[in-house]
């Protein structure tokens, strides 16, 4: 059986400047670098693009740098928080991969010259599609219908060739082409005439053709410079119902308007972004993070001109966070509820009980949240093998503070 893994990987030398490893060597030292590392030559060495973390894999971290499992556990769930591995599939399935391993598994495929094979419900890099090879450039003088040869008497000064890009640019004739004759001159220009009319007349043909496809209302519009969104057309129709009412809208109406305007600003943002479900969600939960003055604005812009240097996993998460525990921003009271009924919850949830206190401390105040968490372990159907450690990262997510 073929070795699916490498006996090596590259390492880049730019690694100690990614802001995710400084986050990382911030907050578990050298201790949470180890094991990153120690993680990632697993992934190269046993599948080359992903690893399915197991109990057995727990144990021989914990075993080989002298730690305990549960620190173990925690170093991991805070790599998929800062984007170090990706957080659904370590969530949902135990497996640790990231994007950035994939791509660099399919270069080194290449440069071993092996077939890169990742599978599809673990796959985060698009598959490379051929490029179709160009069309051929139709001929503008068939060979039938060449301008026919000219003849020069003997004596005569030679007539220098001119290569012409296009049919419409007129040949350079010299002093020395009066030696051609008037009839042969004659038939030339009648050849070259008609080649041109037959191509314009072709042209024509193919624009009106063209122009006939498209339904007859769109032929009345006239040209304009630029795309038109549904949003753009939906505006004007709402523009021309306004007018043609003689009520103005209320005060209370345009209140509506404006909140709803702001959420579904801040919906487009997110999806521009491609903010995952469950940080999307967070984001929304904080009072007033929809309007003018809210920092989300300025840290997306800061985001998107950063040309990938800042993301949203390493800098706009984490900044957000900050300014909710530094009290700028506010999150949204939920309603608490009994620790008995959570409990039953819990332990329904198949949540081990030496688990279910470090889940009910790290809930408090977030108990609509973890009431949510556990519907999502429940809707599973026992896909999420690890509900304790899911649990604690949804929470960690929501309240960093509170869930370390």
């Amino acid at each position: 059986m073929a070795k699916q893994g490498f006996s090596y990987y590259k390492a880049e030398t730019d690694r100690f400047q990614d802001i995710k490893i400084k986050r990382l060597k911030k907050k578990y030292h050298c201790t949470g670098y180890a094991v990153y590392q120690y993680l990632l030559n697993e992934i190269y060495r046993v599948q080359g693009y992903c690893l399915q973390f197991t109990d057995d894999h727990l144990f021989d971290v914990s075993e080989y740098w002298g730690i305990d499992e549960e620190d173990v556990t925690e170093i991991i769930d805070y790599c998929t928080e800062i984007g170090l591995f990706n957080a659904r599939l370590w969530q949902e399935k135990g497996v640790l991969t990231a994007r950035s391993i994939q791509t660099r598994y399919i270069d080194i495929c290449k440069v071993c010259k092996k077939t890169p094979a990742i599978e599809e419900a673990f796959r985060l890099v698009e598959s490379e599609k051929a490029v179709p090879a160009p069309e051929p450039l139709p001929q503008l003088f068939p060979p039938a219908e060449q301008s026919p040869m000219r003849i020069v008497p003997k004596g005569a000064a030679e007539v220098p060739k001119v290569v012409s890009d296009t049919p419409r640019v007129a040949a350079v004739v010299t002093d020395g082409a009066a030696a051609v004759t008037a009839q042969a001159r004659t038939g030339a220009e009648g050849a070259g005439k008609r080649v041109l009319s037959e191509l314009e007349a072709k042209e024509a043909e193919a624009v009106s053709a063209e122009f006939q496809k498209f339904p007859e209302g769109f032929q009345k519009f006239p040209e304009t410079s630029g795309n038109f969104s549904e949003e753009s057309d939906k505006s004007i129709k709402s523009y021309d119902n306004k007018n043609s009412s003689s009520n103005s809208p209320s005060r209370e109406e345009e209140d509506k308007a404006s909140l709803s305007s702001g959420k579904k600003r801040l919906d487009n943002l997110l999806k521009a972004l491609s903010v995952c479900t469950d940080d999307a969600r967070w984001i929304g939960s904080i009072e007033r993070i929809d309007v003018d003055d809210s920092p989300l604005w300025a840290l997306a812009d800061e985001v998107r001109q950063s040309r990938g240097r800042l993301t949203v996993c390493s800098y706009l998460m984490p900044s957000l966070r900050s300014l909710v525990a530094a009290g700028r921003l506010v999150m949204r009271r939920q309603a608490a509820d009994t620790s008995d009924e959570l409990r039953r919850m819990l332990a329904a949830a198949k949540v081990p009980s030496y688990d279910i206190d470090r889940v009910l401390e790290a809930a408090q105040g977030q108990e609509a949240a973890l009431r949510e968490a556990i519907e999502e372990v429940r809707r599973s159907k026992g896909k999420i093998t690890m509900p304790g450690r899911y649990l604690l990262s949804k929470l960690r997510k929501m309240a960093p503070a509170k869930a370390s």
